[in-house]
């Protein structure tokens, strides 16, 4: 009801958490789909992800460089600009994970699961430090 008071920071970081559990939601499904051997089940769910992890990434980056440009101060520039360095390597691994297994004639196998746990491992971690020290920081803009 108060949602219309709150920050524009708080608004963001709503948003982002609510794609954060739709992402992590759609990598259990995969994880399960694929555990019971139907695999055309967790290719859906790949495809999903591929679009909800495509549209997070891209309300993220939209909303640094505004931050960026609005705020216009230093410490903030610099722990954005971190931010997205940090993430640079892992956001292309997962984007080339993505486009590579969602594709109809790419095989789900060993490989596939085992590149895939870890990835959703390393995803966990960045989700983790993104709404425990990040978020935090833009809530209160």
């Amino acid at each position: 009801m108060f949602g219309i008071f709150e920050s524009e920071g708080k608004k963001k970081v709503k948003q982002w958490k609510k794609e954060h559990r739709q992402l992590v939601d759609l990598a259990q499904k995969i994880e399960e789909a694929y555990r019971k051997g139907n695999t055309q089940k967790a290719k859906n769910y790949l495809g999903k992800l591929k679009n909800a992890g495509l549209q997070h990434l891209m309300h993220e980056d939209v909303a640094f460089f505004q931050l960026k440009e609005k705020k216009k101060t230093k410490e903030l520039e610099q722990t954005v600009d971190s931010f997205q360095q940090s993430f640079g390597g892992t956001k292309l691994a997962l984007m080339d994970f993505l486009l590579h297994y969602a594709k109809e004639e790419t095989v789900l196998d060993e490989t596939f699961i085992r590149e895939f746990e870890a990835l959703v491992k390393v995803l966990a971690e960045r989700i983790d430090f993104e709404e425990n020290y990040f978020y935090p920081m833009i809530e209160k803009l």
